[in-house]
């Protein structure tokens, strides 16, 4: 039952302008990019042109990515989709086959542009196989992240805006993980950050005072014993949280040429968990409409 599905979303992409502008953006900036930075400079250097590519990601996933769910939550189609003789899971493979079916389009006018390498040099064929291995893989990654965000709300442009702001700060972040200080007041003022935000949303579901302030004098003891017991991984914790997770410092060993099984076992991982809390909260929400 994956395919019915499938095609009507398929169908629902193209009825709309998004997936017009979508390949229009795509058509634009990549031939823009190819045409003045490589083929008139005669540079056959593809993986560095992925690699500028992955910047546009900012922009592209969250238009691609940002009415997965929220326009059927919007719409009250998903209670249409529930009552479907077919497995919540079948609709999470069909809707994200789909989104993956429209990012092919980057990936076949990527290939149309290494046949144009190919005629007029030599390309690095190992190397160009490895990278590009590496940059669908991120696509499909953040296509995940972009549907788990999605999943969240019933507002298209708020999803895109959620979207947009944590692939954005996954770049800012990457780009500046070298000169990140490897400093325990970084890594506390971060946690403190995180504690703060989960405490206030305990406060703001519970309204239970006590609760709340336990919870946060409870989680600033235990950031505070970490620091005292463990003061290396402490002080170091985001840049080398970022140099192992990030799946931006992931793809850049594929673009470098590098097939390493940790990788890849850490993209298809990070797809799997993505994935599965797209299922939770779509569990949650069947459950919540019967």
């Amino acid at each position: 039952m994956i395919l019915p599905i499938y095609k009507k979303e398929l169908i629902t992409y193209f009825k709309t302008p998004l997936a017009y502008v979508f390949l229009a953006l795509i058509l634009f900036f990549t031939g823009v990019i190819f045409t003045t930075g490589f083929l008139f400079r005669a540079n056959q250097n593809f993986p560095l042109y992925l690699r500028i590519l992955t910047t546009l990601f900012v922009v592209i996933i969250p238009l691609l990515t940002m009415r997965s769910y929220s326009e059927e939550f919007k719409n009250r189609t998903d209670q249409l989709l529930f009552t479907l003789p077919v497995p919540l899971l079948s609709i999470l493979i069909a809707k994200f086959l789909a989104s993956l079916t429209v990012f092919s389009v980057i990936i076949i006018n990527l290939f149309l542009y290494l046949l144009v390498l190919q005629r007029f040099g030599t390309p690095d064929w190992p190397h160009i196989t490895i990278a590009m291995t590496g940059f669908i893989l991120l696509g499909t990654s953040l296509i995940s992240l972009g549907i788990m965000i999605s999943s969240y709300t019933q507002h298209q442009l708020l999803a895109a805006l959620m979207s947009f702001i944590t692939i954005l700060t996954l770049v800012i972040l990457t780009s500046l993980t070298p000169i990140i200080p490897h400093s325990w007041s970084a890594t506390f003022l971060t946690f403190s950050i995180i504690i703060i935000m989960q405490t206030q949303r305990l406060y703001s579901k519970t309204r239970k005072k006590v609760l709340s302030f336990f919870l946060f004098l409870s989680l600033m003891i235990s950031l505070l014993i970490w620091q005292q017991l463990r003061s290396d991984s402490f002080t170091n914790f985001i840049p080398m949280f970022l140099q192992n997770y990030s799946p931006l410092i992931r793809y850049q060993s594929f673009n470098q040429g590098i097939l390493r099984l940790n990788d890849l076992i850490y993209f298809l991982v990070f797809i799997a968990i993505l994935q599965y809390i797209t299922y939770l909260n779509l569990e949650k929400h069947y459950y919540k409409e019967r």
